[in-house]
């Protein structure tokens, strides 16, 4: 049913965008307004752009943590779409408001990864049990605030590690784009944040990522309609251009893939 919409939204969107159909400019170009947790941000850059050129309308993207995030479409109720780094952040928003879900699309898995200072100067050596040797500084997101914070502070009570690293850390970031700014600046030495962050910024340039224990499991990543929307044809004609080749294709290039597991090698996961 849902392939059926996405297909109808398509082609609606499509007519409106051919000449005889481009919008009067009283009316102005279409918007859509998209609220992205940080780690999916770089992705949803490039796809915006795409979607943009292709359907003549302008995205404007909302970022920020998903605690953040969920409770401006709580409080402000507008907006069209909604993307978190994993399915927590779908969960924080349904706490913050029970009918914000109009529907949504599994993207794929986000992996979670080390992020050490470019060369690995403090010579980290790859394991979770490492984090609570006082030799690393260690900055981890809160898991209060963030999706991110939460999937890392279950990776470590399953290996009964979370009480350990928790004296060993210097700071809780409410979200990652401060994360990969200490260990680039030298405030910390490790840190744990997503695969799709890595092409962020110049965090590629200035920071390296170690696997976390070989085999790291997925974690689920959907993009939902808001019930908030007023553009639902267009909001699912992107849905339906991020299931489509070209965006599983950027997604991919994100380290979002459909596999729920992923083995990662040391330096080649990402080019």
């Amino acid at each position: 049913m849902r392939e059926l919409l996405l297909i109808f939204c398509v082609l609606w969107i499509k007519a409106c965008s051919m000449p005889n159909g481009e919008p009067d400019a009283d009316k102005g170009i279409p918007e859509l307004v998209i609220y992205v947790e940080n780690g999916m941000v770089p992705a949803m850059v490039d796809l915006v752009e795409i979607f943009e050129s292709q359907y003549q309308t302008r995205v404007r993207i909302q970022n920020g943590d998903a605690f953040t995030l969920a409770g401006m479409v709580n409080r402000w109720e507008e907006g069209d779409l909604f993307i978190p780094d994993s399915h927590r952040g779908l969960q924080i928003l349904h706490e913050k408001k029970l009918d914000a879900i109009l529907d949504s699309l599994f993207l794929g898995y986000n992996q979670l990864a080390f992020y050490v200072s470019k060369g690995n100067p403090s010579d980290f050596e790859g394991t979770l049990n490492c984090l609570s040797n006082n030799r690393h500084m260690v900055i981890l997101a809160n898991p209060e605030t963030s999706s991110l914070g939460y999937v890392t502070r279950q990776l470590l009570m399953n290996h009964n590690l979370f009480q350990n690293v928790s004296g060993n850390i210097l700071a809780l970031a409410i979200d990652n784009r401060r994360l990969t700014s200490a260990v680039i600046n030298g405030d910390a030495s490790v840190t744990i944040d997503w695969v799709s962050s890595y092409y962020r910024n110049s965090t590629k340039v200035y920071a390296d990522t170690i696997h976390i224990n070989g085999t790291t499991p997925g974690h689920e990543i959907y993009a939902a309609v808001l019930s908030t929307t007023n553009n639902a044809p267009l909001a699912y004609a992107f849905l339906a251009l991020l299931s489509s080749e070209k965006g599983l294709g950027v997604l991919g290039y994100y380290g979002i893939n459909k596999q729920r597991r992923i083995n990662i090698a040391d330096g080649a996961f990402f080019e």
